[in-house]
């Protein structure tokens, strides 16, 4: 299987908007589930931030906003398109992908499909994860596709070790790797490589390019690392609304796809439960510095 680079990181050119997230993470209990840490959302732009409160309004902006221009990307191997967008003075760019095939010879034959791209969202919501662009679904001409908010003046991993570039806080990129491996395990995202993780201007983690998720696979990924859970993170697993869970990913995922993604589920807790149970909450639960 060849790895990818994101398209999104692949490309060099002028900004139209900076994403951003300003995080500001207050001290969590030890012991009693909380709300997921506070962070303020914000699309910032050349003249200041985008007039979007919530994800809601990126997901209609993305719908809804006339394309203006757009360009076909060479990089990778599911040929998205770029298109800028623009509706009621607002300027944005977004990834447009069609991309719809499948591979291996079982049952577990694993897809490309820009439906994942939606799915992941949505479980990323559901677990107050704010690790990937809003994504959703649209129609451009005969062409339905899902469309993903550009991460502006981003980095990727692969750049940045090619640079020889160090992070400037190694320890909350860690930190949130490790979230990323939690919901690649429970995603089964086998495509995880350094061009999918993407840094901004503010050391933001993005995570992008989910085609190639939700593999029909009932057991836990062996080569993810999954020592430890970030306390939020663990607290929205436990507690996850299994009707809620299906019901977020119908419009994406096939059966097959959805039961084993409750079984992954159902793994995960057991893992983790059964990890702190032996070890502690402190050995495997952390907070988010």
């Amino acid at each position: 299987m060849s790895r990818r680079t994101s398209p999104v990181a692949a490309c060099s050119i002028p900004t139209i908007f900076v994403l951003t997230w300003a995080l500001a993470c207050p001290a969590l209990l030890a012991s009693e589930p909380a709300a997921v840490e506070s962070r303020t959302r914000v699309w910032m732009g050349q003249d200041g931030p985008l007039p979007f409160q919530e994800a809601d309004e990126v997901l209609d902006f993305l719908v809804h906003a006339e394309i203006v221009d757009r360009k076909q990307l060479s990089s990778g191997t599911t040929n998205p398109w770029r298109f800028d967008l623009e509706r009621d003075g607002v300027r944005a760019r977004a990834i447009f992908r069609t991309i719809n095939r499948e591979f291996g010879q079982d049952l577990r034959k694993a897809k490309d499909n820009f439906r994942h791209e939606v799915a992941a969202w949505e479980i990323s919501r559901l677990l107050g994860l704010e690790l990937i662009p809003p994504v959703t679904l649209r129609t451009w001409g005969r062409k339905r596709g899902s469309i993903q908010l550009w991460v502006e003046n981003a980095r990727s991993e692969t750049e940045r070790i090619r640079a020889n570039v160090t992070h400037g806080d190694r320890e909350w990129v860690e930190t949130h790797k490790q979230r990323m491996r939690v919901f690649d395990a429970l995603i089964y995202n086998f495509d995880r490589n350094t061009g999918n993780l993407l840094f901004d201007q503010a050391g933001s983690l993005w995570l992008v390019d989910h085609t190639r998720a939700f593999k029909i696979e009932r057991k836990l990924p062996l080569d993810i690392s999954l020592d430890r859970c970030e306390r939020q993170l663990w607290y929205k697993l436990r507690d996850m609304d299994r009707k809620r869970l299906r019901k977020a990913v119908k419009p994406y995922l096939e059966p097959l796809q959805t039961a084993a993604l409750m079984e992954r589920l159902e793994k995960l807790q057991e893992h983790f439960s059964s990890r702190i149970a032996e070890l502690g909450e402190e050995a495997v639960l952390y907070d988010l510095p």
